[in-house]
Formats: structure tokens, C-alpha cells, sequence
């Protein structure tokens, strides 16, 4: 008797997750991705990147130095930091150091 073929993932979607628990950085599963949906700043440590997939954020980095990301865009954080959505509200997804 032949069997089925196996059923494709269902699909995440990401944003969604993120605004249900606003501030709260939820794991992406079997990723090392944490998605995170900004309502006010939150600090970080050094290592890893962030990838602003919804609205506009600001990295305020030790030092003085900040960034502003649009949607799409990127970097790396090479030091400790606060993210700050620059409009009401942003989501990003956080790459953990080493991916």
C-alpha cells in the first residue's frame, strides 16, 4: 500500500506573532530568529543583527552613534543598544549571534 506524501509546513506569519505579544521577543521555530513587535525601547546586547520587517526603527548605540532602518532594511549590532520604533510602532525579527 503506497503512502501519502508528506504534508508541507504550515505557513507563520511572522508580523501576526509578533503583535500578540507587543515587547516580547517570540522564537521563530526551528530558526534562530526572534521576532519582536517594538511599542516603546527596549535595550540589547552586543552580537547578533536585526532586520526591521514592519515600520521604522532607531538603534540608539553605546557611544552616541544610532541608525535609522526602514522596512527591509538591516544591520549588525556590534555593541549594546536600545531599539525604539520612530513611528508608534515597528516589528523586527533579531538574528542571533552566529547565523
Amino acid at each position: 500500500m503506497p503512502s501519502l506524501p508528506p504534508h508541507p509546513p504550515a505557513a507563520l506569519n511572522v508580523l501576526r506573532l509578533a503583535k500578540v505579544t507587543p515587547d516580547v521577543a517570540v522564537w521563530l521555530p526551528a530558526t534562530n530568529l526572534r521576532a519582536l513587535h517594538l511599542t516603546r525601547p527596549t535595550s540589547g546586547a552586543a552580537g547578533g543583527a536585526v532586520i526591521c520587517s514592519e515600520g521604522e526603527l532607531l538603534i540608539d548605540f553605546e557611544g552616541g552613534a544610532f541608525l535609522h532602518l526602514r522596512q527591509g532594511e538591516a544591520c549588525a549590532l556590534p555593541s549594546a543598544h536600545r531599539l525604539l520604533p520612530a513611528r508608534g510602532t515597528c516589528t523586527v525579527l533579531l538574528v542571533a549571534q552566529g547565523t
